[in-house]
């Protein structure tokens, strides 16, 4: 009976101590499972935040590429436009540097022309001079009753006659050759117009907008950065090279450039 006793107290002890145990480990999984809660709220919270933050720099990215898109595609067309400008600036510099040295050629043969029939005028001048001259010493003659009276007054006649019909003969050269150098340079100053709006007027270039967005849509974004920076030197390039090209027409030709701009206001 005391066995029986004590196996049943033992019994009541281990009973307890299960019960004990046992809300013990409840107790203590109820607090693992708020801890896990929480944990797990937490790291969702910071995924979401992560998420959201890698969101927008994609966003950013996705603007920045568009961006960087638009730039590319505004600089392949303005390099377009100046290697077509460069292009046409060159051959019009290249033709009116051949017109200039054919209107050069024609005012040197033209001067040439000039100065043999002032040469020829200043001949005739010079016989007027000598016919006045005679006539004048053939007058002082009669004057003072030296030789025949008659046949001296109708000589001096026939000599005044002469001169006096040479006279308006060198007079019209003399205002044709004035109408000849006037035409020459008039047609000299109309080819220095026509040449200078050559050389300041033309078209613009351009680039075909949709085959460009269709190469530049497949580019990453190094690609864009090295087709930009590539694009921005060709871009400098061409405008040194056209300030090139202006200066030389500057130092050669400066009155073109100044009629266009004044054409252009």
């Amino acid at each position: 009976m005391e066995d029986n006793q004590q196996l049943r107290e033992r019994l009541l002890r281990l009973e307890d101590e299960y019960r004990e145990a046992e809300a013990r480990f409840s107790r203590d999984r109820e607090a693992d499972k708020a801890r896990a809660r929480e944990k797990l709220a937490k790291l969702t919270r910071e995924k979401d935040e992560e998420i959201e933050s890698l969101m927008d720099r994609l966003r950013g990215q996705e603007s920045q590429s568009a961006e960087l898109r638009q730039e590319a595609l505004r600089l392949r067309a303005e390099s377009e436009r100046f290697r077509l400008e460069a292009a046409r600036l060159e051959e019009k510099l290249e033709a009116a540097e051949q017109r200039l040295t054919a209107a050069k050629g024609e005012a040197d043969r033209a001067r040439e022309t000039a100065r043999r029939e002032l040469d020829g005028v200043r001949e005739e001048r010079n016989r007027v001079q000598s016919a006045l001259d005679e006539l004048q010493a053939e007058a002082e003659a009669l004057r003072t009753g030296g030789g025949d009276g008659r046949s001296a007054v109708t000589e001096a006649a026939a000599r005044y006659a002469e001169v006096e019909q040479l006279a308006r003969r060198l007079t019209q050269e003399n205002r044709g050759l004035r109408d000849q150098l006037e035409e020459l340079q008039a047609d000299l100053l109309a080819r220095g117009v026509e040449e200078g709006r050559a050389l300041v007027s033309g078209g613009q270039g351009a680039a075909d907008p949709a085959s460009l967005a269709a190469e530049i849509d497949l580019m990453n974004k190094e690609e864009l950065m090295d087709l930009l920076v590539r694009e921005k030197d060709a871009t400098q390039k061409l405008r040194s090279y056209i300030d090139r090209i202006l200066l030389k027409i500057m130092e050669k030709q400066p009155e073109l450039l100044e009629i266009g701009m004044a054409s252009t206001a």
